[in-house]
Parts: structure tokens; C-alpha cells; sequence
């Protein structure tokens, strides 16, 4: 775990009360059993697929080269856990905004958005929302630094049932 991480993540990670999801993999977390939180951290040029409903979410952490294997996890998870958890879910995908990009980056990276969007769709999920991140390389300046940067939680966090990417919220149930 790197030293530098602060904000809701943190908190969790230090209580205890935290589902990590490593890059390139997916998980499932109740809301309702320890716990508690899933969330992942080091996101950076990586979409995050954040599917959730007030009793639990699931999230997958997807490199752009790795998009079947993560969601193919997901699948797996959503089917296995959709009558319990999962009635109305909300679907989000965070995604990097890199304004010093190449083009052939942009390129790939739309392309692997759009078979995230595919592969939701044949899960029958609705279309996902929108949640962007600001992620600088090369010479362009340095990306903004501020607690919770880099990071996605979704849990009981503060006592409410929340998503979150980065410091924003994306819904509070």
C-alpha cells in the first residue's frame, strides 16, 4: 500500500473496512457485511467499472489492454450476485481524461471504452454513466494532487451508502 494515499480510501484501508480491488481484476462488496467498502486506488489512465445499488457494488479496475479478463470478472460477479443485490443497479465508468495524450492513446482508449459499453449491454445493464478523472503525463504539468486522488470507493462510508470517484460523489443512496 503506498504512503501516500489520504481521504475516504484511507480511512477505510486503515480501519479495516475495505474490499481492494488490484488493477486488472474485479470484486463484489455487500454493503451490509464487513467490510463494508470496495474501492481501488492507482488509477491512473485505467477505467473504473462501478456497478451498485443501495445493498452492494460491484468494481472492476481495467486496464485498457486487459478489457475481456476484467469483464469477464464482472460477469461472472453480476450474474452470480444480480437477484440479491443487484434489481435497479446504477452503472458508472470512470474514465481518465489525459489532455497530453497522443492520438493513437486517445484512439486505444476509446476503443476500450466502447467494449466495456458492449459488454455491459449484453449484461443487459443500462447505459453507464460518465465519471471522469484528470490524469497529466509527459510535459504538461503534474496531475492535481488532493486527498483521494487516484481512488474509487463505493460503501457505507460516514454512515451513508455512497459512490464516489476521487473527491466527487457520484451518488448517494
Amino acid at each position: 500500500m503506498s504512503t501516500n494515499i489520504h481521504g475516504k480510501f484511507r480511512r477505510a484501508f486503515v480501519t479495516g473496512s475495505l474490499n481492494e480491488v488490484d488493477q486488472n481484476e474485479a470484486s463484489f462488496q455487500a454493503f451490509n457485511k464487513s467490510p463494508y467498502i470496495i474501492g481501488t486506488q492507482g488509477v491512473r489512465g485505467c477505467f473504473i467499472v462501478i456497478i451498485a445499488s443501495r445493498p452492494g457494488a460491484i468494481v472492476g479496475h481495467v486496464g485498457p489492454t486487459n478489457v475481456d479478463k476484467v469483464m469477464e470478472k464482472v460477469k461472472e460477479l453480476y450474474y452470480a450476485k444480480k437477484g440479491a443485490y443487484f434489481q435497479n443497479p446504477e452503472v458508472w465508468i470512470a474514465k481518465a481524461s489525459i489532455p497530453d495524450a497522443t492520438n493513437a492513446t486517445n484512439a486505444a482508449l476509446d476503443l476500450a471504452r466502447s467494449e466495456i459499453v458492449r459488454r455491459l449491454a449484453e449484461m443487459g445493464l443500462p447505459n453507464p454513466g460518465a465519471a471522469g478523472y484528470s490524469f497529466h503525463i509527459g510535459s504538461h504539468g503534474n496531475s492535481p494532487e488532493f486527498p483521494d486522488k487516484g481512488t474509487v470507493v463505493a460503501g457505507q462510508i460516514d454512515n451513508k451508502i455512497e459512490a464516489w470517484v476521487e473527491n466527487r460523489l457520484l451518488r448517494r443512496w
